[in-house]
């Protein structure tokens, strides 16, 4: 027993063996080279039990660690994958990830093989350098990401403790998430703050919290902030949107932050337009009081500008100025769509949104796609035809001007974002990045007149496009009025 202790005491100070064999007393030499042995073997056995266990994923009775939805998620949520860290085209420092985890498998072969897997370590997990670097054990030019005490570091080491496994080809695939509490849209002063929670769905039926997993954005920080752990806190009255992306999936909800202000009044003010209810109803929300309506001198400037594009002439301004019927706004808009230089005018500012050059489309294509805008505008034809006109054209440039419309793309995903921001408002510049393999695989074998014009019968679906028409040009104008003030 005693040199029992006395081998476990050296063990424990890592005094050399055989210095230890050198100090025993001569009868006690053999005994201790017994032990020595039996302690090596058993050494030896529990790394290779171990490493058996670990590369199995069963160290723990506890369900193993997903890859896909828990440790990619998280480097998406520290900023790991962003396009200004290890997400660019180059990566950094060596270590590149798919930009916000669009190629799983890829950051899966990144983080575990490549440099022959120095990255992780599955015997000391807390000498992994994908641990080290962001807890800044290790110098790291992105600073502290993954604290040693928070949840997100305890997740990735657990992970690679367990053998750093990908998820099997089983796996149920995440169907969609779920930004909770669903009721709460208006956070009120003294109290403006929620916490945030996110369910994730899949496709075994399964439902899942997965709140520390997701990565929570604010549109305007002036307004409010929301913490990593999605606690939102409102800063001054406003409305700001939180976005929460977890893998492939993006939702994102408005919320309106009111603060009372002490007398406030509302003032009824004069309704122009269903654009004004709406503006109306969230300006008394919001508790601020709208602007009066500008004079007469200075709308009649400000709508010969929006619309025919020049200042008025002298005899203009005085003939509006004298003229004292109370519609005479509405009845100036009518006029100065009918004049001739509206569809000229509006045909240009249409070029620049098409993005007409002469370089992408020859000066002859210019012109007949100009000419082309001008008779559009020119014989109020509604935005819906327009759209279907523009974006299904085939055939000759020259025979059916709006074909010009695809020469102006370099490639597919130009057009598709082209078309997406002009129509929808939408910008996917970032998405058709983030999965350009993959989307190029589909779009590319599809003729681009199918693609875009499935994206505005989509479009049209869910649009009244109908009550944006150019037919309704006058009306729509009439109602853009108080755009004037």
């Amino acid at each position: 027993m005693e040199l029992l202790k006395s081998a476990e005491s050296q063990h424990v100070k890592y005094i050399s063996w055989i210095q230890w064999l050198k100090n025993l007393r001569p009868e006690q030499r053999i005994t201790g080279l017994y032990m020595c042995l039996v302690g090596f073997i058993l050494r030896v056995m529990s790394l290779r039990v171990f490493f058996f266990f670990a590369l199995a994923g069963v160290v723990t009775a506890a369900r193993p660690v997903s890859f896909r939805h828990e440790v990619v998620p998280l480097l998406t949520r520290q900023g790991c994958n962003s396009g200004t860290c290890h997400g660019s085209p180059s990566g950094k420092g060596g270590f590149v990830l798919s930009l916000l985890a669009f190629d799983v498998p890829a950051d899966h072969l990144s983080m575990t093989h490549d440099l022959a897997g120095r990255r992780v370590d599955v015997f000391d997990p807390d000498l992994s350098l994908i641990l080290r670097k962001p807890s800044n054990a290790l110098s790291h030019r992105g600073g502290l990401k993954l604290p040693k005490s928070g949840r997100a570091y305890r997740i990735i080491r657990q992970w690679i403790a367990e053998g750093c496994q990908m998820d099997p080809a089983d796996t149920p695939a995440c169907t969609g998430i779920e930004l909770q509490p669903k009721d709460v849209s208006v956070l009120r002063w003294p109290r403006p703050t929620a916490q945030l929670r996110v369910k994730a769905s899949f496709a075994d039926g399964t439902t899942r919290d997965i709140s520390h997993l997701v990565q929570y954005t604010i549109s305007d920080e002036a307004i409010a902030e929301v913490t990593p752990d999605g606690r939102l806190t409102g800063r001054k009255r406003g409305q700001a949107a939180v976005m929460v992306r977890y893998l492939e999936h993006v939702v994102a909800r408005a919320f309106t932050f009111v603060k009372p202000v002490p007398g406030f009044k509302w003032s009824n003010p004069l309704v122009a337009n269903f654009i004004d209810e709406k503006v109306h109803a969230k300006l008394r929300e919001l508790q601020y009081l709208p602007s009066g309506l500008c004079s007469d001198s200075e709308f009649v400037r400000r709508v010969h500008l929006d619309v025919i594009g020049r200042l008025p002439t002298i005899d203009e301004t005085k003939a509006f100025l004298s003229d004292k019927k109370p519609d005479k706004r509405p009845r100036l808009i009518d006029a100065l769509l009918e004049r001739p230089e509206f569809a000229p005018f509006w045909a240009q500012k249409w070029g620049d949104l098409l993005r007409l050059t002469p370089s992408a489309v020859t000066a002859g294509g210019v012109h007949k796609l100009n000419r082309w805008l001008v008779h559009s505008l020119r014989d109020n034809k509604p935005y819906d035809a327009f759209a279907r006109e523009l974006l299904t054209a085939s055939g000759s440039t020259y025979a059916n001007p709006p074909a010009n419309y695809y020469r102006t793309a370099a490639d597919m995903n130009d057009a598709l974002e082209t078309t997406t921001q002009i129509f929808l408002g939408s910008r996917l510049a970032c998405a058709s990045w983030s999965a350009r393999f993959g989307f190029c695989a589909i779009a590319g074998s599809i003729p681009n007149q199918i693609i875009l014009g499935m994206l505005w019968s989509s479009a049209s679906s869910t649009c009244d496009t109908s009550a944006v028409a150019m037919g309704q040009r006058a009306s729509c104008s009439r109602r853009c009025s108080a755009a004037a003030r």
